[in-house]
């Protein structure tokens, strides 16, 4: 994915080099940086009920490959609705770190 720095306005390719801060209370910053000029950009937060969620969901993924119609459907339904929490829970830490409206993800 190619990114363009608000700063200095350069154009580099997000290959995964994502860095982790460790917070209180558990909260871990996931972010990256600018190549050119350092600006740090922040990609998401995390806490224990958040990183709990993606490793259900991780397992939930992989047991809903082996099954057939209506028990994948409901294992789906799950992923989904773990999704979901995730997406207001990681919402809420940003609005708490960063201040002001909740941002997408």
């Amino acid at each position: 994915m190619k990114i363009k720095c608000d700063d200095c306005e350069t154009i580099f390719e997000l290959n995964n080099d994502f860095k982790a801060q460790y917070l209180e209370k558990g909260i871990v910053r996931t972010y990256f940086i600018c190549p050119n000029c350092g600006k740090e950009y922040t990609a998401y937060y995390t806490n224990k009920k958040v990183r709990d969620n993606q490793e259900k969901i991780r397992e939930l993924s992989e047991k809903v490959k082996k099954l057939p119609g209506k028990k994948a459907l409901n294992i789906s339904y799950q992923i989904e609705e773990l999704t979901k929490s995730n997406k207001l829970i990681m919402g809420k830490i940003r609005k708490e770190l960063e201040g002001g409206q909740d941002r997408p993800i």
